[in-house]
């Protein structure tokens, strides 16, 4: 059996000595076991682990009625619930069983916050204005019409790639 890359956590003391704790991210899943929402969204939560497992990023799960004191220090009142540390500090908290957007807030907190910085499907991307365009132009040229769509309105503008984009 392959190894989990959720770390299980048992008291306080566990989580303090993350390495991760002092300098890194860690995503927290509170659970238990008599909840059948959270016990589906541990196996979410160790397929995002291991999809997002990175040196500095950390996935540990707490048993939120075993481990009271770790429970109570975060404010853990009901589960599933997910909370989002750099540092050792809390940046987000996720209550609730949504998959999806348990899947999002992960995404977005190792992109934005882990150890290579801002990313783009994993990989680190140059913010440059010339680098912008060229995505841009790759993109508007990938398909014969391309619709950009802005807002709640049907405001919409249609580029055929016989027109020439600069």
């Amino acid at each position: 059996m392959a190894q989990s890359a959720v770390t299980a956590i048992t008291n306080g003391a566990e989580l303090v000595a993350l390495n991760e704790y002092r300098k890194g991210l860690i995503v927290l899943n509170f659970w238990a076991q008599w909840s059948e929402p959270s016990k589906a969204l541990n196996t979410v939560f160790e397929q995002l682990a291991q999809q997002h497992n990175a040196p500095g990023v950390r996935f540990a799960s707490v048993e939120a009625e075993e481990v009271g004191d770790v429970t109570e220090k975060y404010g853990i009142d009901a589960v599933p619930a997910f909370v989002f540390l750099k540092d050792g500090q809390v940046l987000e908290v996720l209550k609730g069983a949504n998959p999806p957007e348990l899947t999002k807030k992960v995404l977005a907190f190792v992109q934005t916050h882990g150890p290579a910085g801002p990313s783009v499907h994993g990989t680190a991307q140059s913010n440059s204005k010339e680098e912008l365009n060229k995505r841009l132009h790759a993109l508007i040229n990938s398909h014969k019409v391309m619709a950009f769509i802005k807002g709640t309105n049907i405001n919409c503008l249609f580029i055929s790639s016989e027109q020439k984009w600069s």
